[in-house]
């Protein structure tokens, strides 16, 4: 006999929790950020992001629509990589500790440009790529460490987050000779804990227990459980 779950499974688990915790903490920190720049005096723009959750090709809308250059808001993308359990700081019935890594993907994007003035002062898309690429992660990292984050702003769900690598890649993703893209990659590694559901104890009103021996002397215990809800 197979005894089952016993309540509906209808929850987030908390990888899914913290993923898009993620993303909340960036858009919403983007867009303070955007009004301390103007209020100093400086071009909200290069402050910009835009934010997606596991999107996997959320570049298409510069492909579609190619963006401006300079100005192009990095493109950045939050999506869960891997996790490993670690049983020395779980218990094997309700609470799992998960060691989760999370990918924050940003894309630069940059044309090259030429001054109209000086046709000499050129700029390739390449490295106006590279350089929107870099201000992304560097917004992104900064938010994600700032003190407010140290629990992600889920205390007590969280029991920490720490960058475990910045890497570049090139993303080939367009055909496009005048368009260039640079790729960041934030790894942020993030403890919490997982909970697994519990069979629902029942409310018995009488057991009743008979003892006796079998042939061999040997004694045995029979039960009957009365009201069991």
């Amino acid at each position: 006999m197979v005894t089952t779950v016993d309540t509906l499974i209808d929850k987030l688990d908390t990888f899914e929790i913290v993923r898009d915790q993620i993303g909340a903490i960036l858009v919403e920190n983007v867009a303070a950020q955007k009004i301390l720049a103007a209020a100093a005096g400086e071009d909200p723009a290069l402050w910009d992001l835009l934010v997606f959750v596991e999107t996997s090709k959320p570049f298409e809308i510069y492909l579609n629509d190619p963006p401006p250059s300079p100005g192009a808001p990095p493109i950045v993308n939050v999506w869960y990589q891997a996790g490993r359990f670690e049983p020395g700081k779980s218990d094997p019935i309700e609470r799992q500790a998960h060691a989760a890594t999370y990918n924050i993907d940003v894309y630069g994007f940059a044309s090259a440009t030429v001054d109209r003035d000086d046709a000499t002062q050129h700029v390739t898309g390449d490295y106006g790529a590279a350089l929107a690429a870099h201000r992304g992660v560097r917004l992104v990292r900064n938010i994600l460490m700032a003190g407010v984050n140290t629990y992600l702003q889920l205390r007590g769900v969280v029991s920490g987050r720490w960058p475990g690598s910045i890497q570049s890649f090139t993303p080939q993703i367009t055909d496009d000779a005048a368009l260039r893209v640079v790729g960041m990659q934030l790894a942020l590694d993030v403890g919490f804990n997982e909970f697994s559901p519990q069979i629902t104890p029942g409310v018995l009103d009488e057991v009743g227990v008979q003892i006796f021996r079998d042939g061999d002397g040997k004694l045995l215990a029979e039960a009957d459980f009365v009201g069991l809800e």
